[in-house]
């Protein structure tokens, strides 16, 4: 029996090594200290771990001369590691570093020439990880970057990692921006998950080209929207899931393409559950508008525009400039429910359209309104202007259906 360490306790690890021992797996078993140099009684040892154990430090200086063959590592201390004689074992194509607060800026550049597939950083005392030495890593197959106090991310030196399926970066409490142009350059992407980081944004465009892509994960983000028509012509894409973190609510998803060119199946569920809307189609519109109805007719848009710029800046002060050129809608065409409750005759409903043929701006929403209903809805008890709601079964259609909301 070979001592391969001691635990907080005193008590010694022990282990039968052979010639024939493939692989050691020390996971949480309270290693205090460790002794790598009682591994040359295992010549072939192709796995080694030593996670999840108060190890205060770890020489893996002895590495090279016990373990020549060695494969795959996961190796914790609270004190930074010297990674430089991994350098020395030709075969390594796993690394997993569980590093402890006091770790400076990791050094990666031992692992460059190493035929790595496999790379994972959990933890660490550093603001940034630096890839650039693995910027010839042609091998990589997954990377994880989880647990990490960084506040930045450059995936940028990983473009040569074209063999690349599975990605991970969650669980960062200060990245608060992740640029994904990189995956543009991952063609065999299978698997992507960013989670439980307050990213604020997400721009899903370098996905559009990763045709194996199988699975998005965008778990515990703040993003407050995400356009996944990038992702829509990805015929393996099954799984997609961006719940909210504890208290918020989740993105809402837009889809710009039509739903006949959706192919991933991912967004054809979504799309069947209700839950992705037509980008440029919001479901409400000019909410924070504050306008009444006259009986009088306005002569032209501009004397509308006019009327409507002063009552803004009446009752909002310098929280009410009015745009009438903001394009508030990206379709050309609207048709406008009005609910007469002083009627009997039922809902009217009125065609608003754009003066260009472009997406409907402010004052082509009002001025369609004022034409089609303004004077008489001047005469009702209801005539205070409250914005537009979509009926989202029409959200699809060639010309989406909104309900006029009006106050007294």
């Amino acid at each position: 029996m070979a001592i391969i360490g001691r635990r907080r306790d005193g008590s010694a690890l022990e282990r039968r090594l052979t010639k024939r021992t493939r692989t050691l797996r020390f996971y949480n078993e309270d290693l205090a200290t460790v002794d790598l140099a009682a591994l040359a009684a295992a010549p072939q040892l192709q796995g080694l771990d030593l996670a999840h154990n108060p190890l205060e430090q770890v020489d893996l200086a002895p590495l090279a001369r016990c373990c020549p063959t060695l494969t795959a590592v996961a190796l914790q201390a609270r004190a930074p590691i010297d990674l430089r004689p991994l350098a020395s074992l030709p075969s390594l194509a796993s690394v997993h570093l569980h590093c402890g607060d006091e770790w400076p800026p990791l050094d990666l550049s031992p692992l460059t020439g190493l035929p790595l597939l496999s790379l994972s950083v959990y933890g660490g005392g550093f603001e940034t990880i630096d890839l650039s030495p693995l910027a010839r890593c042609e091998s990589l197959e997954l990377l994880t970057i989880e647990s990490a106090p960084i506040r930045a991310l450059d995936l940028s030196p990983l473009a040569a990692a074209v063999g690349l399926q599975n990605c991970y970066v969650g669980h960062c409490p200060d990245l608060r921006a992740l640029d994904l142009e990189v995956c543009a350059r991952w063609p065999r992407l299978k698997r992507l998950l960013v989670t439980y980081s307050p990213i604020t944004s997400l721009d899903l465009a370098p996905l559009s080209g990763c045709t194996q892509l199988e699975g998005l994960t965008l778990n515990g983000l703040q993003l407050t929207s995400l356009d996944v028509t990038p992702t829509a012509a990805l015929p393996l894409f099954k799984d997609l899931s961006a719940l909210p973190g504890k208290g918020r609510v989740g993105p809402v998803m837009t889809l710009s393409a039509p739903r006949s060119a959706v192919v991933a199946p991912a967004i054809k569920q979504y799309l069947g559950f209700g839950q992705i809307m037509r980008a440029g189609v919001a479901t409400h519109v000019l909410r924070d508008l504050s306008w009444s109805y006259d009986s009088e007719p306005w002569p032209s848009r501009q004397h509308l525009s006019d009327a409507i710029d002063a009552r803004q800046r009446e009752i909002r002060g310098d929280r009410g400039r009015w745009d009438p050129a903001t394009r508030v809608l990206a379709v050309p065409q609207v048709d406008v429910v009005w609910e007469d409750f002083s009627s009997n005759d039922g809902p009217e409903v009125a065609r608003v359209a754009s003066v260009d043929g472009g997406g409907l701006t402010a004052l082509d929403v009002m001025w369609g309104i004022e034409r089609a209903f303004g004077p008489r809805i001047a005469t009702r008890d209801h005539r205070f202007f409250e914005g537009l709601t979509l009926r989202r079964e029409t959200a699809w259609d060639p010309v989406p259906r909104y309900d006029l909301s009006l106050g007294s």
